[in-house]
């Protein structure tokens, strides 16, 4: 016996077709604005990535800039610190030099005072006052010492402390008192 189905056959007429989307205005503009949306973050993400680097770099540059700044500042300072130290040696220097002017132009000027046959044996100064000590062996050697002292300039009056014959009678020791006309510049 055979068997034919037939409700096969209809149940092939019957079947409810499967549904196709139908593509509408509306869906075609969404489906356009969502992959326009896509592209434009995909964008601004790459972008951002690219500014990020690029600021990352310019940064490490900027830092590396920075340390290097710093090490040429400590350097500056050092290289003050030592160029105030030498300035400020300098300063003594010149003012030594400037001070010793004083006492050597006097020296010099008491030294061309000083006649043949007299010779000095003490020099002390206290403030303007000048005490002069030594030995002559001429009389006319004292007075000849005193007039050259006046006529220097450097001293206000000179005094004849006092002078003795020495006991062998060789010479004639004496001392002077003078007063400074101005104070010299080592004394400052």
């Amino acid at each position: 016996m055979l068997k034919i189905n037939l409700l096969r056959d209809r149940l092939r007429h019957a079947r409810i077709p499967a549904l196709q989307p139908e593509t509408t205005r509306v869906g075609a503009i969404l489906t356009g604005l969502f992959v326009l949306n896509l592209l434009f973050l995909g964008w601004l993400w790459w972008s951002l990535s690219r500014d990020l680097a690029n600021k990352t770099e310019v940064h490490q540059r900027l830092e590396a800039e920075h340390n290097r700044l710093k090490q040429l500042e400590a350097k500056v300072i050092q290289y003050e610190k030592q160029k105030k130290e030498l300035e400020s040696r300098i300063e003594v220097i010149e003012q030594l030099k400037r001070n010793q002017t004083g006492p050597v132009d006097l020296l010099n000027k008491l030294l061309e005072s000083v006649p043949d046959y007299l010779w000095l044996t003490s020099l002390k100064q206290n403030g303007l006052v000048l005490t002069i000590e030594g030995n002559f062996l001429r009389d006319e050697a004292l007075p000849r010492f005193i007039s050259g002292l006046d006529s220097t300039g450097l001293f206000r009056f000179v005094d004849l402390n006092y002078f003795e014959r020495d006991k062998s009678g060789d010479f004639t020791k004496f001392s002077l008192r003078c007063e400074l006309a101005q104070k010299p510049k080592s004394a400052s």
